[in-house]
């Protein structure tokens, strides 16, 4: 297959403090790894064409859309990645602020 040009969406989800919040403390790893991956799963929830999910490493989600080919679709797949990310980061502060009312815990989560 010869290498070609094409332009493409790069989306790299990544939870600021991930590392962190894992070496705090075995109560806050436990604790942390079952919120992360309930937000990571609130995002996978959201995620639909023209997104792809390319990977999942740790607290960051790679999702990637490319250019069909024609001017007016990749005009209206960048409309609507654009709409994508807002209701991403609206999924995941709905989904935060319900870990933390779901959460009796005094750990660094």
């Amino acid at each position: 297959m010869e290498p070609r040009e094409q332009e493409v969406v790069l989306i790299l989800a990544d939870i600021s403090g991930y590392t962190r919040l894992m070496v705090e403390s075995q109560l806050a790893a436990v604790h942390g790894q079952l919120c992360i991956t309930y937000l990571i799963e609130t995002l996978l929830r959201e995620v639909d064409i023209p997104l792809h999910l390319q990977a999942i490493e740790g607290d960051a989600v790679f999702l990637y859309a490319a250019n069909p080919g024609d001017e007016q679709a990749w005009k209206e797949t960048l409309d609507q990645i654009r709409t994508k990310l807002e209701r991403f980061f609206a999924a995941f502060i709905a989904a935060m602020a319900t870990a933390t009312q779901a959460t009796p815990c005094k750990c660094a989560i």
